[in-house]
């Protein structure tokens, strides 16, 4: 009975995703439609073959049989000279007996030279203003923005379980950051210029907060080491041996030859990747050429870093944090050997681990080796502790074959109950959006930067969509519903990119269309809309493809 119940649940689970946020999108289109008076032919939640259908007005709404995925049908969505292209197309189509006569009725019918003609080209899309047609086309995406809002907005008042912080007690210093502010491995930080921390975040935010406001300060942090206290001076700036010329306007330019240009997300992956090094080999400019390049080079200093000028110490002090899984990534090796978010790992191989640094150590020095992992895991059913014995195949990392990598992330107890006021709910939902919409867009930036096998374990279709609908659902309400809102800003965010087909590229179109007031040349456009479709056929083919592969081990 409970595989049952689990069946429906995970059913229920994938078609609300998928079914509500198309909608959410599609209606956002057809709303702003039906406002500005375009007419709307078909409004279609799903693709192919019609199950479901009727005409209210002069539309036609229907439910068809491919549930992922979901169209509104505007009239005049292009230009009138690339309408007639395609016409043309159609009518050399049949030509060839592949045409369809009612296409050349509809043409015809929508002709300017006919009473019906010239009313179909007022409620056309294209006869619309540039804000009228902006706004039409990116109705859906923010409609689902504001779906995710929302979301979050709920969660944030009626409360979530919050992860526990990380306490302020050092458990490795980068020995260059060691030699200039003096923190040691088992301090534990007790304030910042006189306010107590209590974790990490307070200990980050109180630093940059005083280096904000003052970049030639030096922050005065207390600290308990043993049986004594010890109090350290921490300069907004990290001076090396050598000194840093530049003052407060120096920045990373490359870390051990991967320019950088200041990008704290480049420095934090670097650096975090190199953890374990002695030393951080970085140069340092003053001023940057438009393709990154630095003008006024610097000679190299080993010293850790420093953005613009605020002090940046995420790479060199490593706090003490249980090695607690958060979460694992899909069809990784963590997921298909058992491991589970909630899971704590005891030892790797027999060797009791301790931290997540030392789990991690271990696991980054045995790449290619199936290795046993014991872990603690909470029974929800009998709220007892089970231990368990795992054996995991360690993967080469395809970026580093010479550090593993399972697909875990790091994480904290979910034990803290939160709940917000309606006010404070409102700032967290805007701030998850943003910061989700940020992060995505930075994530696909950099993804065709990394190895093809990154790319292809990265990339992932309905079919992986699903797994992490059902996944969350698993896990309770709170965990399915910010993946839900989570699939709607990624939905937005995908289909505001300038790319001929979706919204973001209709936008584009209008724009220099606007700008240079006449069409784009048809026969260049039904190039681009053809090639462009082909491409999106041949993508969702290959995700498709790649889903059912990187899947196939769950069907045993």
């Amino acid at each position: 009975m409970d595989v049952f119940w689990e069946t429906i649940r995970a059913i229920v689970a994938i078609l609300f995703t998928f079914s509500v946020s198309i909608f959410v999108h599609e209606l956002g289109h057809f709303m702003f439609a039906k406002l500005f008076h375009v007419h709307v032919e078909t409004f279609s939640i799903g693709f192919g073959r019609a199950f479901w259908q009727r005409k209210w007005g002069d539309t036609n709404y229907q439910i068809a049989v491919i549930p992922f995925g979901g169209y509104v049908s505007m009239s005049g969505i292009v230009s009138k000279e690339l309408e007639e292209e395609f016409a043309k197309s159609e009518a050399d189509n049949k030509a060839e007996g592949k045409g369809d006569s009612a296409n050349e009725k509809k043409a015809d019918a929508a002709s300017p030279d006919t009473i019906d003609g010239v009313m179909e080209e007022l409620n056309a899309l294209r006869s619309k203003s540039w804000l009228q047609r902006v706004l039409i086309m990116s109705a859906g995406c923010i409609n689902n923005f504001i779906t995710a809002a929302v979301v979050f907005f709920f969660i944030g008042v009626f409360g979530f379980m919050a992860p526990e912080k990380v306490s302020p007690v050092v458990d490795y210093v980068v020995p260059d950051v060691q030699e200039i502010v003096g923190l040691q491995a088992g301090d534990r930080i007790l304030s910042v210029d006189g306010k107590l921390v209590n974790d990490t975040d307070e200990f980050y935010d109180t630093l940059l907060n005083i280096f904000e406001k003052d970049s030639a300060a030096t922050a005065t942090v207390c600290v308990k080491r043993g049986e004594t206290t010890t109090s350290l001076n921490f300069p907004a700036l990290l001076y090396g041996k050598d000194g840093l010329p530049g003052g407060k306007n120096a920045v990373v330019a490359e870390i051990e030859g991967s320019p950088v240009a200041g990008n704290m997300r480049k420095i934090s992956k670097i650096v975090y990747d190199a953890l374990d090094n002695d030393k951080f080999k970085f140069k340092y400019g003053t001023s940057f050429k438009a393709d990154g390049r630095v003008e006024n080079w610097n000679k190299e200093i080993p010293v850790l870093a420093t953005v613009g000028n605020l002090w940046f110490v995420k790479g060199g002090i490593d706090f003490k944090a249980p090695s607690y899984i958060g979460g694992v990534m899909p069809n990784l090796s963590a997921e298909k050997s058992g491991l589970k978010g909630g899971d704590l790992i005891t030892s790797i191989n027999g060797e009791d681990v301790a931290t997540r640094r030392e789990a991690m150590k271990v696991i980054r020095s045995l790449p290619g080796e199936t290795v046993e992992f014991s872990i603690e895991r909470h029974n929800k059913k009998t709220d007892e502790i089970e231990d368990l014995v795992l054996n995991c195949e360690i993967r080469p990392n395809p970026d580093n074959e010479t550090i593993g990598q399972i697909g875990i992330v790091w994480g904290m107890p979910l034990s803290q109950f939160t709940k917000y006021s309606p006010l404070k709910s409102a700032s967290y939902s805007l701030t998850r959006v943003y910061l989700i919409s940020k992060n995505y867009l930075i994530a696909v930036g950099e993804l065709f930067t990394h190895s093809f096998q990154t790319v292809r374990e990265n990339l992932g279709g309905p079919l992986m969509i699903g797994v992490m609908a059902k996944k969350a659902a698993d896990r309770g309400w709170q965990w399915f519903f910010e993946m839900f809102a989570l699939f709607n800003i990624i939905l937005a965010v995908t289909n505001l990119l300038p790319l001929p087909i979706l919204d973001g590229g209709h936008i584009m179109f209008s724009t220099i269309e606007s700008i240079i007031r006449r069409p784009l040349p048809a026969k260049f456009m039904a190039i681009v809309f053809n090639v462009f479709m082909w491409l999106l056929i041949a993508l969702a083919i290959l995700l498709t493809f790649n889903d059912i592969i990187a899947n196939a081990w769950r069907i045993k």
